[in-house]
């Protein structure tokens, strides 16, 4: 697989998968050992034997990209750069976003949502066509999922 491959691919998973919302459309590019760096990606509680238990596949991919879409009405990641070192691509990227539940108080003395900004970075492995892991690297203010 050559290196344009491997960026087709996570363009894909960004654009089907992280915009639109719907990782059905992605669910063939998901291994089944994916996972992430992301806090999402675990899971605590008693009943996890250890305690601490990361998650994989692809329906944690889905319930991740639910997270940030519940917490962001409008979200969109737009690649700017992509660069790509035998099976790992990295991609610089800039997101936006609405957030549906934090706000701020204006100037003139009103309410308004926060406006997610910045760029992000991303270190995605993709082996066999596959998407076996995609660790994401941003500024998550005012982003806390």
């Amino acid at each position: 697989m050559t290196g344009d491959t491997r960026q087709v691919i996570v363009r894909r998973l960004f654009e089907a998968g992280w915009n639109s919302g719907n990782a059905a459309l992605v669910s063939d590019i998901i291994d089944a050992s994916y996972t992430s760096n992301d806090g999402g990606f675990y899971r605590t509680g008693a009943d996890v034997p250890g305690g601490l238990e990361q998650l994989t596949g692809v329906d944690a991919f889905a319930d991740h990209v639910r997270q940030y879409r519940e917490m962001y009405s409008d979200l969109c990641f737009t690649i700017d750069i992509m660069v790509t070192d035998g099976d790992t691509v990295m991609t610089l990227w800039t997101p936006v976003g609405t957030s549906r539940d934090q706000t701020f108080t204006n100037r003139a003395g009103r309410k308004e949502p926060y406006e997610l900004r910045g760029q992000g970075m991303s270190r995605t492995d993709v082996v066999d066509q596959k998407v076996t892991r995609h660790d994401m690297f941003w500024a998550r203010s005012p982003l806390f999922p």
